[in-house]
C-alpha cells in the first residue's frame, strides 16, 4: 500500500509543475499533458502484462522489479533537458507504475478474507488517493521554485521500497479463500496456475465485460480530475497572486477538498455488509455513489474562488498559512469543502467494490490478470480523460475567460459517470451467476477433483 501510494505521487506530481517544466525544457505546457496521456496508456499496458506475469509466478519478484524500474525512471527524468528524454524516462516510469498496481492488488486480494475484501481494497484506493495528494502538494510545494526536487524524493524513496520488499511476506494464492480451508488444513498448498489458453475466455467474460466497460466510463471522469490543481491555479492567478504562489494555493486547495476520500474504508465496509445480503449489493452502492456525485462536482467547479492578498515575495510558509486562515474566516472555504466532501465521498462508493467486484468474480491464479485488464481499460479511459479535458479547455477557451473554461470542461466530463452507473445495474444480474461458479471450482479444487478447462 506505501509503494502503491508512492507510484500514484510520481504519477500526480508533474501535474501542478507543468508551468516549470515547459520553461525549462522549452515546451508548451500542452506537450506535457499530451506525456501524461501516454504515461497513462503505458501504464495500463504494463499492468496487464505484468498481471500476467505475477499470475504465472511468484508476484514478489514481479512487485521487487516494478518498485525499481518505475524510481528509476523518476530519478533519471531530472537529468534530462530535452523534451524526448523526459518522454523516455517517464515511460519507463510507467512500465513500473503498471506492474505493481496489477500484482499488488492480486496480492491484497490473497491476504483478506471475502467478507472483508472491500474494507481492505477500499484502503488500498485510499493508498492511491493519498499518494495522488502527495504528489499534487510535494509537487506544488517543493517543486515550485525547482520542478526536479519532488521526482528525486519519490524516485529514493520508491528505491528504499523496492529493498524493503526483499523481506516482505508474500501470501500463498487463494491463502484466503473460503473454499479452500480443506485443502489447507490438510497440508496441500493450491498450485493453480493462469495458463495462456484461459486468457481468452477471461476476456469474454460477461462480469468482467461490464467490469472493464464501467472502468472505461468511470475513469473518464476521474482522469479529468487530474486537472483540479490547474483550476484552482488559474482562479488564484485570475486574483493577482504570482504563478510560483498560485501553484502553492492551487496544489493545497486540491489535495484539502481531496482528504474527503478516507470516506472510501466506510463505502468498502457497506460494500462488504450489503454483499453479505444481496450478492448484488456492491453494485448497487457503486451505482448510487458516482451518479449521486455528478451535481456536486459541476457545483465545486463553478463556485467562486475566495481573492487571497499576499505579498509579492511571499513564500510556501506564508502562503499555505494564508490558505489555512481563510477556512476559519472565508464562508466560501467552508461552502467548497462541504460540497467537495459530498462530491468525494459520494464517488468514493466506487473504487474499492469494483476491486472488490473483480476479485470476486474470478479465480485466484486469475485475478492479476483481470486487473491489469481491467486497469488497461482504466489507462486508456484516464488517457482520453486527460487529453479530451485539455481540448475541451482550449474550446472554451475561446468562448469563456479564464478559469471557466476549465470548469466547464471538467464539469462536461462529470456526465461520464451516468453510463458507469447504469452499467454498475447491469452487472448486478451477473455476479451471482459467475460468484456461484468460482465458488463450485475451488471446492472441486480442494477435494482433488478439479473441472476441466480454467473455470472462468
Amino acid at each position: 500500500m506505501i509503494i502503491s501510494s508512492l507510484d500514484n505521487a510520481a504519477v500526480a506530481a508533474p501535474v501542478p509543475l507543468y508551468p516549470q517544466i515547459s520553461r525549462h525544457l522549452g515546451v508548451a505546457e500542452s506537450s506535457l499533458g499530451l506525456i501524461t496521456g501516454v504515461v497513462i496508456l503505458v501504464i495500463g499496458a504494463s499492468a496487464f502484462l505484468a498481471g500476467y506475469v505475477g499470475d504465472r509466478g511468484p508476484r514478489k519478484a514481479t512487485l521487487i522489479a516494478s518498485t525499481g524500474i518505475w524510481s528509476a525512471g523518476m530519478l533519471f527524468t531530472t537529468t534530462v533537458d530535452s523534451y524526448v528524454g523526459y518522454l523516455g524516462f517517464q515511460l519507463l516510469a510507467a512500465v513500473g507504475f503498471g506492474g505493481v498496481i496489477s500484482v499488488g492488488l492480486s496480492t491484497i486480494s490473497d491476504f483478506v478474507s471475502p467478507q472483508h475484501r472491500g474494507f481492505a481494497l477500499s484502503v488500498w484506493g485510499l493508498s492511491q488517493g493519498l499518494g495522488v495528494g502527495l504528489g499534487v502538494l510535494l509537487g506544488g510545494l517543493t517543486g515550485a521554485s525547482d520542478w526536479t526536487i519532488p521526482f528525486v524524493v519519490i524516485g529514493a524513496v520508491g528505491a528504499l521500497g523496492a529493498v524493503i520488499y526483499l523481506v516482505a511476506f508474500s501470501p500463498e494464492v487463494g491463502r484466503r479463500e473460503e473454499e479452500l480451508k480443506e485443502l489447507r488444513s490438510s497440508g496441500r498448498a493450491y498450485e493453480h496456475r493462469i495458463k495462456k489458453r484461459d486468457v481468452p475466455p477471461l476476456l469474454r467474460k460477461r462480469s468482467n465485460v461490464w467490469l472493464v466497460l464501467i472502468a472505461l466510463s468511470s475513469q473518464m471522469a476521474y482522469g479529468s480530475l487530474i486537472w483540479l490543481p490547474r483550476l484552482f491555479t488559474s482562479k488564484a492567478e485570475v486574483d493577482g497572486l504570482t504563478l510560483e504562489q498560485a501553484t502553492v494555493v492551487g496544489s493545497s486547495f486540491a489535495v484539502f477538498f481531496q482528504t474527503a476520500g478516507i470516506v472510501s474504508v466506510l463505502a468498502g465496509h457497506l460494500g462488504d455488509r450489503w454483499q453479505l445480503r444481496d450478492e448484488r449489493g456492491r453494485a448497487f452502492l457503486s451505482a448510487i455513489g458516482i451518479a449521486g456525485a455528478v451535481p456536486f462536482f459541476i457545483l465545486l467547479f463553478l463556485m467562486p474562488f475566495p481573492i487571497f492578498t499576499l505579498a509579492p515575495d511571499a513564500g510556501n510558509i506564508e502562503v499555505i498559512s494564508a490558505i489555512g486562515a481563510s477556512v476559519l474566516r472565508e464562508p466560501l472555504i467552508l461552502s467548497a469543502f462541504i460540497v467537495a466532501f459530498l462530491a468525494i465521498s459520494l464517488s468514493s462508493f466506487d473504487t474499492p467494490n469494483w476491486f472488490a467486484l473483480v476479485a470476486e468474480v474470478n479465480l485466484p491464479e486469475h485475478r492479476g490478470t483481470v486487473f491489469g485488464y481491467a486497469h488497461l481499460a482504466i489507462a486508456v479511459g484516464r488517457g482520453v480523460a486527460a487529453g479530451l479535458t485539455g481540448f475541451a479547455t482550449g474550446v472554451f477557451a475561446g468562448v469563456f475567460d479564464p478559469p471557466l473554461h476549465i470548469a466547464l470542461a471538467l464539469s462536461a466530463m462529470m456526465l461520464f459517470f451516468i453510463p458507469a452507473a447504469a452499467g454498475y445495474l447491469r452487472l448486478a444480474s451477473r455476479t451471482r451467476e459467475d460468484r456461484a461458479e468460482v465458488r463450485a471450482t475451488l471446492l472441486h479444487r480442494a477435494q482433488g477433483d478439479p473441472p476441466d478447462g480454467c473455470g472462468c
